[in-house]
């Protein structure tokens, strides 16, 4: 998603300050790239043109490919193989088109109840591997006469979008943590299969980031039952992302290290997950980006 942002925003979350870096990649990550993912010089310059050259040839297609850091971002979810990243972009807005309501009603204005709640919030700090984590409180936390199920989806995934336009995110990828806490029959049952497919398919095909893991935490027994729905749909590379820990913090642990988590998850940070508010004022700053990331895509 394309920003007129010109600067960092920044958050304080309790006693941490959150900055949303969108203009600095540190020389670590810079070394990242060029390591794991083919980043050099010239294939940024080859990957560019090729990739700008597909996009124009598709008349179906809109996009906003005069911005080399647009189409830069695709280019490092698939390792600078032009082909693939135009197969990336095409999903991304297929997804889009599927679900076009959706796409079209997902502003943060609209949303704020849900941020508010602190349903869906990034973490402060990243992971040991300099990836964002993204934390979705469902179960007790999710309020169903006060929040409805696609608002909820669209809350979620508008964090994933946000936290995806830093440049180390395209390049380490996002891990997202998902609280399913009290989560009761009334909540089972709002998780039919059409929305259980929707969900899937927003991982697999309908994200712009790289999506590093899935740990699911705190889940009861029910939640399992529920999740034989999704399985038929899960790809075999995002089935191996899936991590259930139920309460067992340390599990979690031997993917996320304790000094990035806040203590209800067995961390170290004292953290209060109660700045859903705080982290609205950065995500609202990005409402016109939002709204004009929906005209782009596949004709309307």
């Amino acid at each position: 998603m394309l920003t007129t942002q010109t600067k960092d925003p920044l958050a304080k979350f309790g006693d941490f300050l959150f900055k949303l870096e969108l203009f600095e990649v540190s020389e670590l990550t810079l070394e990242y790239a060029r390591r794991e993912l083919n980043e050099t010089p010239e294939n940024i310059e080859n990957g560019l043109r090729e990739l700008r050259r597909l996009l124009k040839d598709d008349s179906q297609l809109k996009t906003p490919l005069e911005s080399d850091s647009w189409l830069l971002g695709f280019l490092r979810l698939r390792n600078f193989d032009p082909e693939s990243a135009y197969e990336k972009i095409k999903m991304y807005y297929q997804f889009r088109k599927r679900y076009e309501n959706l796409a079209k009603t997902a502003m943060p204005s609209r949303l704020k109840h849900i941020f508010d709640m602190s349903l869906a919030l990034p973490l402060p700090k990243r992971d040991q591997c300099e990836r964002r984590i993204v934390l979705v409180r469902s179960g007790k936390y999710w309020d169903l006469k006060k929040v409805h199920k696609d608002d909820f989806f669209q809350a979620g995934g508008m964090c994933h979008e946000l936290c995806a336009m830093e440049p180390a995110s395209k390049i380490h990828g996002l891990v997202s943590i998902c609280d399913m806490d009290g989560l009761t029959v009334e909540h089972a049952l709002k998780l039919t299969l059409k929305y259980t497919k929707r969900n899937v398919e927003s991982y697999q095909e309908g994200s712009s980031f790289r999506p590093c893991a899935l740990h699911f935490v705190n889940e009861p027994s029910l939640f399992h039952a529920c999740f034989k729905l999704a399985r038929p749909f899960l790809n075999k590379e995002w089935s191996k992302c899936i991590h259930f820990h139920g309460n067992n913090m340390e599990s979690l642990h031997k993917f996320i290290s304790p000094e990035c988590l806040p203590e209800c998850y067995g961390g170290t940070m004292k953290l209060e997950l109660n700045y859903g508010p705080q982290f609205y004022e950065v995500i609202k700053m990005f409402e016109e980006d939002f709204i004009r990331n929906y005209n782009y895509g596949y004709k309307k």
